[in-house]
């Protein structure tokens, strides 16, 4: 049997075989979509439309925004999201789902890129993986974590109904009172009141 599943093999053709991901940023290329999500992308305004944009936030800051971003389980990287989010291709939801990564992407991007509009709030946080100060800000969509000297150690996002769960996931916020879910373990914070 073992000669036959080799035959088989040998047999493949190149033409069959799944191609690896492009070089550069992980970002679908519509001149040469590959997978059948990148198509779905592709074909859809809005969807090609949310990639762009992602492109746009890695072009203006190639290097990721790693100046911006804490070396910590709580920043998801570009290849990590890029092949998270081409599992949407598989939910019955996909294209919702692909709507609700690149939406969190591309405030995760903005966050990075951009300090936040709003100014920083000192926060105390239980369970929180990094030592010293916290504070919390705010973008649209998004509630960022940070040291308050412009590191951001994470950003959170409220989980949509498609099946996408995102990296840093908003379980709690009521204004004060916050509760970050990520691959790490949840964070609770509380935010000093405003003078």
């Amino acid at each position: 049997m073992a000669p036959a599943l080799a035959m088989a093999f040998a047999s493949a053709s190149p033409a069959t075989a799944v191609p690896p991901p492009p070089p550069g940023p992980p970002i679908v290329d519509c001149a040469r979509p590959i997978y059948a999500v990148d198509t779905l992308i592709c074909e859809d305004p809005q969807l090609r439309a949310a990639n762009d944009r992602v492109r746009a936030l890695l072009d203006a800051n190639p290097a990721g925004a790693a100046d911006r971003a804490a070396p910590a389980d709580w920043i998801e990287s570009q290849p990590d999201w890029f092949r998270r989010r081409a599992l949407c291709a598989f939910r019955k939801e996909g294209r919702v789902c692909v709507a609700d990564a690149y939406a969190e992407r591309i405030a995760v991007l903005t966050a990075l890129g951009a300090p936040p509009a709003e100014a920083w709030r000192e926060t105390r946080c239980t369970n929180a993986p990094w030592a010293g100060k916290l504070a919390i800000a705010r973008q649209p969509g998004a509630v960022l974590l940070g040291d308050g000297r412009g590191t951001i150690l994470a950003v959170a996002i409220a989980a949509g109904g498609s099946g996408w769960t995102p990296f840093v996931t908003l379980k709690r916020d009521d204004g004060r009172r916050m509760r970050f879910q990520g691959p790490a373990g949840t964070v609770e914070c509380t935010a000093r009141r405003r003078d």
